[in-house]
């Protein structure tokens, strides 16, 4: 999901005479911000606090805060300053879709290590019992709630990653389920 392009800005000539901004540039490359002013200063993307853009009539001055630290650059084209802009916003985004991603793949991990155990244990329950116990019932349901991730199943963001997952989970939930009910009555 990363891009592999660096995208540069800096101050316009007149930019830098006209504000007395000084030399600067600043780079975008996948999640990480550098700011080049006498030293180079790399900073995660996630780390920035805020990011603000003032925008005069031909230039503007961005800010970027990472704790304390807020790094002023003016004198950039106000053009280039909104195309820095929106290429943060979708580098920010992108890496909040990636950590969503991840944190879905390892909740569903969990969900099918309790369904694997719950169809297990399912299984030796109704050949050793032959009906599902209110126990058996109310000990599993308490496993799958420490399971939990509902709240990511309602994100917008992850639903073309969910629908791309392969479906042969689905079909075993599904078996559980009709063969669950079939035992209760």
């Amino acid at each position: 999901m990363t891009n592999n392009t660096t995208s540069t800005w800096q101050p316009t000539a007149w930019g830098k005479a006209l504000t007395g901004s000084g030399d600067w540039q600043l780079a975008l490359h996948d999640d990480i911000v550098t700011v080049t002013m006498g030293g180079a200063i790399a900073t995660a993307v996630a780390d920035i606090a805020t990011v603000g853009v003032t925008r005069g009539m031909f230039w503007s001055l961005i800010e970027l805060q990472v704790g304390e630290r807020v790094n002023r650059l003016g004198g950039i084209g106000s053009k280039d300053a909104a195309v820095f802009e929106q290429a943060f916003a979708a580098s920010r985004q992108s890496l909040q879709l990636r950590q969503l991603i991840a944190e879905f793949d390892a909740v569903a991990h969990q969900a099918t290590l309790w369904l694997d155990s719950f169809t297990a244990a399912l299984t030796e329950h109704l050949r050793t019992k032959g009906w599902i116990t209110r126990e058996f019932s109310t000990e599993w349901a308490a496993r799958k709630a420490a399971v939990g991730f509902s709240h990511l199943l309602d994100e917008k963001s992850l639903r073309p990653h969910i629908a791309a997952r392969p479906t042969d989970r689905q079909h075993d939930c599904s078996l559980v389920g009709r063969r669950a009910s079939r035992h209760r009555a």
